[in-house]
């Protein structure tokens, strides 16, 4: 009948190994959705970036290069599991971590007590008030760093590392190491 499935058959198509088996891609389709999550920010942010180099070219015919472009590898690094991707996509978060809490600290001084104005890179304030252009890039530098302290704890996850296949399991915590003497 139309619809039923032989319960002995077995798809020659189905059955057949993913041209991109070994490539690394798609070999362990069970990976954490979580880390699926951050994989695809990693390659939006490149994917975005790369487009802004494409456009800085045009008006003014000037290269301006941008090393958000790198986040498209780890992106893809990251769904193939790859060790390098793991290793240097962790190294970038912590990175992006360290100055967020950087530009927070400088920013908890506050708009009263210092001359700092922040300028801020969406047309649609420039005619905010200072105070409103503070609190907007507080609140974007926040989110960013919530984001990357996210990010980064799904990658130090034990059942992410475990997908890595030459990973170090202390390669993004160094954990003190248990030896045993004989």
């Amino acid at each position: 009948m139309l619809g039923e499935r032989d319960v002995g058959h077995c798809d020659p198509i189905a059955a057949a190994p993913s041209p991109l088996s070994n490539s690394g891609i798609m070999t362990n389709l069970t990976h954490p959705r979580a880390l699926t999550i951050v994989a695809w920010l990693f390659i939006a942010t490149g994917a975005w970036s790369a487009y802004l180099m494409g456009a800085s070219l045009l008006p003014a015919h000037q290269f301006i290069p941008r090393l958000d472009v790198l986040q498209l590898l780890f992106g893809f690094g990251l769904l193939a599991h790859r060790s390098w991707a793991l290793r240097w996509s962790g190294l970038w978060l912590v990175l992006t971590i360290s100055l967020g809490v950087v530009g927070l600290a400088i920013l908890a001084i506050g708009p009263g007590v210092t001359s700092f104005d922040p300028k801020l890179p969406w047309n649609a304030f420039a005619s905010a008030s200072r105070n409103t252009r503070y609190y907007l890039l507080l609140g974007s530098i926040c989110a960013r760093l919530a984001l990357s302290l996210w990010q980064y704890r799904v990658l130090v996850r034990s059942d992410v590392r475990a997908l890595f296949p030459y990973a170090d399991p202390d390669l993004l915590v160094r954990a003190p190491r248990v030896t045993r003497e004989t």
